[in-house]
């Protein structure tokens, strides 16, 4: 059995935590931004939004079942973000209280070839939809917090209020805690320590449009550019930061 399961577990609950950030319908991409930021954290492994998308795109299609993620880290990320140690360990609790996920258009053969439904009235149903609809509406609006945002500033995210220009700009961002506290832009030099005692870095970077090392304190994406940013390493030290 393919890893389908394990992408299509991940979104859903990507979706949730963004919900409960305060956005009221995630896109396929900030689902996916998620992703990748939760993995790059965790396990240290960069790959970038465009690819986990794609991922989903292969999990929930007709060859869902020949689905496999290729890269270990991705694994073991997505899984330790569901709260599992293992695959195995997913996989039984997938098998055992879950029925398979249909595409659209199987669950649309499915309906059109007589699939066995529960025998009820569809007005009934209607009714009992609309109802909790309303009801889950006014308690939505009732009890919703308003969303949090923040913007870059320089070196750092800042608490903002919501803006539209920002917003459609693309420079107001839902907030995020660890993106306040521990998200800086750095001036390094060859004085600067990369790395831990364990030899594990402490920066990460991207080019700019300039073609120079714009550097940050933890993983994610640059700020400004959207790119994922990357490990620094020996050589791109001694290549951008320690030019004689």
């Amino acid at each position: 059995m393919g890893h389908h399961y394990l992408i299509i577990a991940a979104f859903k609950k990507a979706n949730k935590e963004l919900l409960k950030e305060g956005l009221k319908e995630p896109s396929k991409m900030k689902k996916a931004t998620l992703l990748s930021d939760v993995v790059e954290k965790t396990e240290g492994f960069v790959m970038s939004e465009r690819n986990y998308r794609n991922y989903y795109t292969e999990a929930t299609g007709t060859q869902a079942e020949a689905f496999y993620i290729k890269q270990p880290a991705v694994i073991k990320g997505l899984l330790s973000f569901l709260g599992y140690s293992t695959y195995e360990d997913f996989m039984k609790t997938c098998t055992s209280t879950q029925e398979p996920l249909l595409s659209s258009s199987q669950e649309a053969q499915e309906k059109t070839t007589g699939a066995p439904y529960i025998k009820t009235s569809k007005k009934a149903f209607v009714i009992v939809g609309l109802l909790l609809v309303v009801l889950m509406s006014l308690w939505a609006f009732e009890f919703a917090e308003e969303p949090r945002w923040m913007v870059w500033q320089e070196d750092h995210y800042e608490v903002a209020v919501f803006d539209r220009a920002l917003f459609k700009a693309g420079k107001l961002k839902l907030y995020r805690a660890d993106r306040i506290e521990n998200f800086k832009q750095l001036r390094v030099d060859c004085d600067t320590e990369f790395f831990d005692k364990k030899a594990q870095p402490q920066v990460w970077y991207a080019k700019n449009e300039v073609g120079n090392l714009d550097c940050f304190s933890s993983p994610g994406l640059h700020p400004l550019s959207g790119k994922t940013l990357k490990k620094i390493t020996p050589y791109m030290i001694e290549k951008y930061i320690c030019r004689e």
